[in-house]
């Protein structure tokens, strides 16, 4: 359930802060919003609909984002608002939509690597 779903966040972010390990929260990019909600997912009954599908998308992101903001040392990468609507959505993923093909891995690793970088690694930080 969703309220589950934030719950966990927290106690995940809580344990990175006492350990004074900076805390980035994802949102889950698809390609499903863009291209569709293949079959499988409504006869395995993972969703009511495929509409549904979506709605459960949009809401478990939207979690994400909300908790994230609760804390102004909690980061938030969107990969959701980065990949989920670019147009070359379809390379970016398998057909599932939600598993990321090897060209999406690269895309992923780029943007997250450019994010600790920029937010957490200085001009002058010797890690680099």
């Amino acid at each position: 359930p969703l309220d589950q779903f934030s719950a966990n966040l927290r106690a995940i972010a809580g344990v990175g802060d006492s350990l004074r390990i900076p805390v980035i929260f994802a949102t889950e990019p698809s390609s499903q919003p863009a291209l569709g909600v293949p079959d499988y997912v409504v006869s395995s009954k993972y969703a009511k609909s495929k509409e549904a599908s979506l709605d459960l998308f949009r809401e478990y992101n939207d979690a994400a984002r909300r908790v994230a903001r609760e804390k102004s040392t909690w980061r938030l990468v969107d990969l959701d608002a980065l990949l989920s609507s670019r147009p070359d959505v379809r390379e970016l993923f398998t057909d599932d939509g939600i598993h990321y093909s090897k060209s999406g891995i690269a895309v992923v690793a780029d943007i997250e690597a450019r994010f600790i970088s920029e937010h957490f690694l200085g001009p002058h930080d010797k890690r680099r």
